[in-house]
């Protein structure tokens, strides 16, 4: 067999790429400008019939001369098909199209383990490997703070739920386990947003994914028995963390009587549509992510997450009404164990760190900065906002209320969320300061209007959830309404000259308040179409012969505590 030679101006094996073999000169004679296996056949045959090769007659030269004329023809045959195949060749991969593409090799954890595959080179795989573990430490501090949730919870509401309580944190983190991982994540994370109708026209969904069901497409076959795991698995655990805190905050609010199984509809029905639908409008590239040039700023959830979970409180402790006798007998409400609920503020803080520093991916040198900022400002905005709502309660009440200065705390928390990372820290101060207030202001007004939110939860999570959205991009890196850093981080965000946009600023805040209006308004629907069936099934409020089975006979409930439950007393679980 022959190997066809190599066409002219061709790219040699192991060469520069982009450097081709030099042509013929200028004015060169028909003869040099024919391919080198032709010029070398003409020479043989002229020497040949110059020759006489060893006395070979003319009739033998005419033959030898024929038989090379055939071998040039088949040599000119098989370069003409592959200029062909490489013109065909090239066109499909600058057209993009067709079943052959020209392909550059995949990355993979295996190596180079065949010619279309080749290893990750060493500072791709540190940087993914950085990006992984960190979003796993990230997801497990979120998921740590169910345990402050519980904890603040039990220590703010009567012994007499601590069993019901207890269920409901354990029930519903599994719950919300089970709708993220079969739907929750795909309709949230399963972009891009193409949908393919019945008519064979793309059409652009900016509100709900399609991919990614009980997680699929996490791994990848390569044949031989080996699969490439995609980079969403830790992220799929980063992002249920966060999922099951938003889906826990309402918990607070119907804390005492709502009965377990009405509970656990709302849980599932938060976790697998109401929360996973925000974050695809948002966080998944949704309609709100590039809404305006600029897009929106919220960086760890003050707005998504906290807003979200908070308007659903508020409208399960409506639904739900509020305990018995909790406006004639205040005395008797006061929270059954201060103590539990500062751990419990401790560990939501100490969470949060997690929570505010997974807004950075961790891929490079900056990002690790920034989530030095993000935890810097966390600390600054929690303190703050704790000490001021700790003493201005102080200065109206004239007395301690530690539950005050733990839910202020966890309300600077929450202010700061939307911008951790890319305020100064004089504006964690200020904000912290915004959040502590607004805090205690609205918790005073829901009471005053006999809304019966045990926990205060949405006066700490919904309310300065708002605060942080509004402020993050007026307090920025860049305060001086000229220009804004937002979710550029340490540079500003650039227009099409390159220079710092001027009116960067004020489309994030457009966009930071179109999110509120749609949070707000997509929340309290479907909040409303979870609690009011379950009112009218009757599955909002514990039967009231329960309550009174559930306290010993004479007992207040106040002193019915963790630290003196009393003789004889036993706490019971709301099991309707």
């Amino acid at each position: 067999s022959r190997l066809a030679p190599p066409r002219p101006g061709a790219r040699p094996k192991g060469g520069d790429p982009g450097a081709a073999q030099p042509g013929p000169p200028e004015g060169s004679a028909p003869e040099a400008m024919a391919p080198r296996p032709l010029q070398k056949a003409w020479a043989v045959a002229t020497l040949c019939a110059a020759a006489g090769v060893g006395g070979a007659t003319n009739t033998e030269i005419k033959d030898r001369i024929d038989e090379l004329e055939a071998i040039l023809r088949s040599q000119q045959r098989i370069l003409q098909g592959q200029d062909e195949r490489v013109a065909i060749l090239e066109g499909l991969a600058s057209a993009g199209e067709g079943a052959r593409r020209l392909q550059a090799p995949t990355q993979t954890i295996h190596g180079a383990f065949d010619s279309e595959h080749v290893a990750y080179s060493d500072r791709e795989a540190w940087a993914r490997m950085i990006s992984q573990v960190w979003l796993i430490l990230c997801g497990a501090l979120v998921f740590f703070m169910q345990a402050g949730f519980a904890m603040i919870e039990v220590g703010t509401c009567r012994a007499r739920g601590m069993n019901t309580i207890a269920m409901k944190y354990l029930t519903h983190t599994c719950v919300a386990v089970i709708c993220w991982w079969t739907i929750g994540w795909a309709f949230a994370f399963g972009g891009p947003y193409e949908l393919n109708t019945s008519l064979g026209k793309a059409v652009k969904s900016d509100i709900i994914g399609h991919e990614g069901f009980a997680g699929d497409q996490f791994y990848t076959s390569l044949g031989g028995g080996r699969y490439e795991p995609s980079m969403t698995i830790a992220r799929w655990f980063q992002q249920w963390a966060i999922c099951v805190a938003a889906t826990s905050i309402a918990s607070g609010a119907v804390g005492e009587r709502m009965c377990f199984s009405g509970y656990l509809v709302y849980a599932a029905v938060m976790s697998a549509l109401v929360y996973p639908i925000v974050v695809c409008c948002t966080w998944g590239r949704g309609w709100i992510y590039d809404i305006t040039d600029a897009g929106f700023q919220d960086m760890a959830g003050a707005g998504i997450v906290h807003l979200c979970g908070g308007t659903a409180a508020l409208v399960g402790a409506v639904a739900t009404g509020a305990r018995r006798d909790r406006w004639t007998s205040p005395d008797r409400f006061q929270p059954s164990n201060t103590g539990l609920v500062a751990l419990g503020t401790f560990i939501l803080w100490f969470g949060w760190y997690g929570l505010n520093g997974s807004a950075v991916t961790m891929t490079s040198l900056s990002d690790a900065f920034l989530a030095a900022q993000a935890v810097a400002n966390t600390t600054l905005s929690a303190a703050v906002s704790g000490l001021l709502a700790f003493t201005a309660n102080l200065a109206i009440t004239k007395r301690f209320d530690i539950t005050v200065f733990c839910s202020g705390i966890t309300a600077g928390l929450v202010v700061i969320s939307a911008g951790a990372a890319t305020v100064p820290m004089w504006s964690a101060v200020v904000m912290g300061a915004i959040g502590g207030a607004n805090y205690l202001g609205f918790s005073y007004l829901l009471k005053h209007l006999k809304v019966d939110d045990p926990c205060d939860r949405f006066a700490i999570h919904a309310v300065p959830g708002i605060m942080g959205v509004i402020f993050a991009p007026i307090f920025d890196l860049s305060f001086a309404f000229a220009s804004i850093n937002g979710p550029a981080g340490w540079d500003c965000i650039r227009d099409s000259a390159g220079l710092c946009a001027t009116d960067a600023w004020i489309q994030v805040l457009l966009a930071n308040l179109i999110l509120i209006c749609f949070v707000l308004a997509w929340t309290v629907l479907w909040s409303l179409a979870v609690f009011v069936p379950l009112r009218m099934l009757g599955l909002t409020t514990s039967p009231e012969e329960l309550e009174e089975a559930s306290s010993p006979a004479g007992a207040d409930d106040r002193e019915f505590s963790y630290a003196n439950p009393g003789q004889g007393s036993k706490p019971t679980l709301h099991m309707i």
